[in-house]
This record gives C-alpha cells, sequence and structure tokens, in this order.
C-alpha cells in the first residue's frame, strides 16, 4: 500500500520569493506589483462561496450548495486560518482616518438614524477574581490565587438613537457548553470556535440569520421603510 501523499501548502512569504525569482519575465514583471499587493489582500468568505459555485457549475456536479458552515470547514479541512497582516502597509494613516469621518458623516446624512446600526466586540473572562480584597488592618498580606484564563468573545449590536439594541452574539469555545443543557431558550446568539474569537465565518453567518431577520422585524414593527 503506497504511503498517503502529504499536502504541501506554501506561505505567502515563498509565493513571494517564488514571484521575485520569476521576474525575468516580461509578463511577470509587467503584472509583478499586482501579484505582490495579493499579499494584503482579504478575500471574504462570500467571494469564495461565489467561486466554489461557479465552479461546481463548470464541473456539473449537482446538488452542491455552498454557505458560510461549508467555507468554515473547507478552511479547516485544508488547515486554511485567518491571520493579522502586519507591518508598514497597515500603519495607521491619520489624514486618511479624518477624512473617512467627514465622508462617513456625509453618507449617513439622508439615512434615518433608526437604522444605521453600529456592532462592537470585546474579550470577557468571565472567571477572573478581584486582584484587591478587603483585610484586616492585623493582617500583613491575602493568600492568593491561580487567574482562570477562562474567556468568551461578546459582541454587541445597536442602532445610533439605541432603539433597537439586537441579542448578544456570545462566542465560546464549547460547541454545547454544559451549562446550556437544561435551557430552552437563551437570550443570546451563542456560537462556538476553537479559540472563542470573532472570525469572518462567524460575522457573515451572524449577519445572514440574525442581523438581517432582527432588522426586517424591526422595521415591520415600527413601520419603517
Amino acid at each position: 500500500m503506497s504511503a498517503k501523499r502529504k499536502r504541501v501548502v506554501l506561505s505567502l512569504k515563498v509565493k513571494v520569493e517564488i514571484i521575485n525569482q520569476l521576474k525575468k519575465g516580461d509578463d511577470i514583471k509587467n503584472n509583478s506589483e499586482k501579484i505582490l499587493s495579493f499579499v494584503t489582500a482579504f478575500l471574504r468568505g462570500f467571494c469564495c462561496n461565489e467561486k466554489a459555485r461557479m465552479f461546481s457549475e463548470k464541473m456539473g456536479v449537482a446538488g452542491f450548495k455552498a454557505s458560510t458552515g461549508w467555507i468554515r470547514n473547507f478552511k479547516n479541512r485544508h488547515g486554511i486560518r485567518e491571520l493579522d497582516i502586519a507591518g508598514e502597509k497597515l500603519s495607521a494613516d491619520g489624514e486618511a482616518a479624518n477624512k473617512f469621518v467627514d465622508t462617513f458623516k456625509k453618507g449617513t446624512e439622508n439615512y434615518d438614524p433608526d437604522l444605521v446600526y453600529n456592532a462592537d466586540e470585546t474579550g470577557l473572562n468571565w472567571k477572573v477574581l478581584s486582584r484587591k480584597t478587603l483585610a484586616s488592618t492585623r493582617e500583613q498580606s491575602a493568600p492568593g490565587h491561580k487567574v482562570s484564563k477562562d474567556r468568551v468573545t461578546i459582541m454587541v449590536c445597536a442602532n445610533s438613537t439605541g432603539t433597537h439594541r439586537l441579542p448578544l452574539l456570545l462566542i465560546g469555545k464549547a460547541k454545547k457548553p454544559r451549562a446550556f443543557k437544561n435551557a430552552a431558550k437563551l437570550p443570546v446568539t451563542y456560537t462556538n470556535q476553537k479559540n472563542a474569537w470573532m472570525d469572518s465565518s462567524i460575522f457573515l453567518e451572524w449577519y445572514d440569520k440574525t442581523f438581517i431577520p432582527e432588522i426586517k422585524k424591526f422595521k415591520t414593527e415600527t413601520g419603517k421603510k
């Protein structure tokens, strides 16, 4: 029985080095900047889904349905993960930031404030105890304890007037936490990720299954268009 073929995945660094070595060709020279800029390009999940659908049609694969769950499993199977890009290309640009603030204000002038939403995420170390305690003046010190690293990510979302607050998005590590065993209905939207972090697939799934339905419901109840 032949040995199982090992999957080889080239890092972006190696790919860039290959491009640099192939600069002798005219086509490579003319397109080198465009190719190298791909290193910092962010490819969204829905773009991958659309491309997968296109390939499935060309290959005649029947019944294929690309979804956020499919793209997440695809990345897990092939060892693809999302990393923060470091370097000068992502250095803060104060001038551009100020221009964006003005552009954003102008862009939202004609929108109903009730329909302008903002979402933000934060980490919560929910088992961390206080580093301080009360003790008698005769006590010289207090016994310490090991700091718990149990952490979840929480995302909050509301409209600019505060009249519509969506259920919290809670991201933990466990797929089915034991604490939820007898909970018939949760007051939050729960999902899981191995590091309890937000990623693009979780956000897109929340956007499709929570955000859009909640906005439609709010508009119906308030008569918004």
